[in-house]
């Protein structure tokens, strides 16, 4: 699979291959962005001042924001990170986390069962995972 953002006349495009989509207000750097097999894609992309999040053909949001799609070995789980105003959103697999007040991805953080993240949450590192929410 490829692909590639493109503007035009004021609109943002991406290219998937043989197919195009959008137009969109706005595209998030680094979109399309693909799972390490190449069999699963999102893009993040903004329509009407919010932000979605597009995973093999299903929408996701609307969010405040939505930067960089990582998706974890294998395709299975999909993540995106934003800032609003001044705090931290965490989105893992369609679902928003936050706000925070400082974000954390620890490096290795991706098993077999799925991501886990980090962030800093009144006072408390709270840990968040695919199959909960838990204060450390």
């Amino acid at each position: 699979m490829w692909g590639f953002t493109y503007y035009c006349e004021g609109k943002a495009y991406v290219r998937l291959r043989d197919r195009t989509l959008g137009p969109y207000e706005n595209v998030a750097y680094g979109s399309p962005f693909f799972s390490e097999d190449g069999r699963r894609w999102a893009v993040a992309y903004a329509e009407s001042g919010q932000w979605y999040v597009l995973v093999n053909g299903e929408a996701f949001g609307p969010y405040e924001g939505a930067w960089t799609v990582s998706f974890s070995p294998g395709g299975r789980h999909w993540w995106a990170r934003y800032p609003y105003n001044g705090r931290w959103y965490l989105i893992l697999n369609g679902k928003k986390f936050g706000p925070f007040r400082k974000y954390y991805h620890v490096s290795g953080s991706f098993f077999e069962d799925g991501p886990v993240f980090y962030a800093y949450r009144d006072g408390k590192v709270v840990r968040i995972s695919v199959n909960h929410n838990s204060t450390l």
